[in-house]
């Protein structure tokens, strides 16, 4: 089996809405081929509002060799919010496309002050995992943003 390229896309905390802006750390986890949902996982490197558990949560991140979307600076009233606006999963569409697309793109349009910033130059496959698509080969006939 080849091994795939693994895509990342980081936003700052300058990036969040100023009034979402806090220290928690949302991470969207784009698995690497359909059929599988996107993982949403919360890490607080203070563990002020959620156990700290180091650095394992990263490294099982990283052995799972998902591609991922952290959003850096998040307060835990947006993260709880941010939750209220997961798109149902339907039994009719069970490759979880739409599913992944409106969780990501929910996450994006909520938490980012601008979410558009930086698209026209990006290049195609990051654009593909912002839009919840996996960024592979196999997608190269999927339009851009």
């Amino acid at each position: 089996m080849k091994p795939f390229d693994v895509y990342w896309h980081i936003y700052r905390r300058d990036q969040i809405k100023p009034e979402f802006r806090g220290y928690l750390i949302c991470v969207l986890e784009v698995p690497p081929v359909t059929g599988l949902p996107v993982l949403r996982n919360i890490l607080d490197p203070t563990g002020q509002d959620f156990p700290f558990a180091g650095r394992e949560p990263l490294a099982a991140l990283l052995e799972r060799r998902h591609h991922a979307i952290v959003f850096e600076g998040v307060c835990k009233p947006a993260f709880f919010d941010l939750i209220t606006l997961d798109p149902l999963i339907r039994e009719e569409r069970p490759q979880f496309l739409s599913y992944n697309r409106e969780l990501v793109g929910n996450a994006r349009q909520f938490l980012l002050a601008d979410p558009d910033r930086g698209l026209q130059g990006m290049p195609a496959r990051t654009a593909r995992l912002l839009r919840g698509d996996i960024p592979g080969p196999d997608l190269d006939s999927v339009c851009a943003l």
